[in-house]
Protein backbone atom coordinates (compact mmCIF):
# COMPACT_ATOMS: atom_id res chain seq x y z
CA UNK A 1 0.00 0.00 0.00
CA UNK A 2 0.91 3.27 -0.34
CA UNK A 3 -0.07 5.14 3.06
CA UNK A 4 1.90 7.24 6.02
CA UNK A 5 0.45 4.26 8.38
CA UNK A 6 2.84 1.90 6.03
CA UNK A 7 5.84 3.91 6.49
CA UNK A 8 5.35 4.36 10.15
CA UNK A 9 4.86 0.50 10.60
CA UNK A 10 7.55 0.06 8.26
CA UNK A 11 10.07 2.05 10.44
CA UNK A 12 10.05 -0.38 13.40
CA UNK A 13 11.73 -3.36 10.88
CA UNK A 14 13.82 -0.88 9.81
CA UNK A 15 15.13 0.20 13.02
CA UNK A 16 15.35 -3.01 14.80
CA UNK A 17 18.30 -4.09 11.82
CA UNK A 18 22.03 -3.75 13.01
CA UNK A 19 23.65 -2.10 11.68
CA UNK A 20 21.02 0.41 11.07
CA UNK A 21 21.01 1.60 7.44
CA UNK A 22 22.25 4.41 6.23
CA UNK A 23 19.67 5.16 3.80
CA UNK A 24 16.00 4.35 2.36
CA UNK A 25 14.04 4.65 -0.87
CA UNK A 26 10.61 4.85 -0.11
CA UNK A 27 8.49 3.87 -3.28
CA UNK A 28 5.66 6.73 -2.78
CA UNK A 29 6.25 10.09 -0.54
CA UNK A 30 3.41 9.14 1.18
CA UNK A 31 5.70 6.33 2.69
CA UNK A 32 8.55 8.71 3.16
CA UNK A 33 6.13 10.85 5.15
CA UNK A 34 5.19 7.76 7.58
CA UNK A 35 8.80 6.85 7.84
CA UNK A 36 10.13 10.12 9.06
CA UNK A 37 7.42 10.50 11.68
CA UNK A 38 7.70 7.37 13.00
CA UNK A 39 11.86 7.74 12.69
CA UNK A 40 11.19 11.35 14.87
CA UNK A 41 9.25 9.82 17.00
CA UNK A 42 12.27 6.92 17.69
CA UNK A 43 14.46 10.01 18.46
CA UNK A 44 16.14 9.13 14.59
CA UNK A 45 16.49 12.44 12.40
CA UNK A 46 15.75 11.91 9.07
CA UNK A 47 18.54 14.04 6.89
CA UNK A 48 20.95 13.32 10.33
CA UNK A 49 20.67 10.03 10.83
CA UNK A 50 19.30 8.53 7.89
CA UNK A 51 18.36 9.47 4.37
CA UNK A 52 14.92 9.24 3.79
CA UNK A 53 14.54 9.58 -0.59
CA UNK A 54 11.06 9.74 -1.70
CA UNK A 55 10.37 8.75 -5.44
CA UNK A 56 6.91 10.19 -6.96
CA UNK A 57 7.26 13.50 -6.30
CA UNK A 58 4.29 14.30 -4.45
CA UNK A 59 2.91 17.80 -4.19
CA UNK A 60 3.52 17.91 -0.58
CA UNK A 61 6.51 16.11 -0.58
CA UNK A 62 8.31 19.85 0.25
CA UNK A 63 6.69 20.35 3.19
CA UNK A 64 7.93 17.25 5.20
CA UNK A 65 10.49 18.23 7.55
CA UNK A 66 12.92 17.94 6.05
CA UNK A 67 11.65 17.64 2.86
CA UNK A 68 11.96 14.32 1.01
CA UNK A 69 14.48 14.02 -1.80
Amino acid sequence: MMTRAEGFLGAENLLAFDPRPTAVVCFSNMVGRGLIEALRRHGVEAGRDIAVVGYDDALDAATVTPSLT
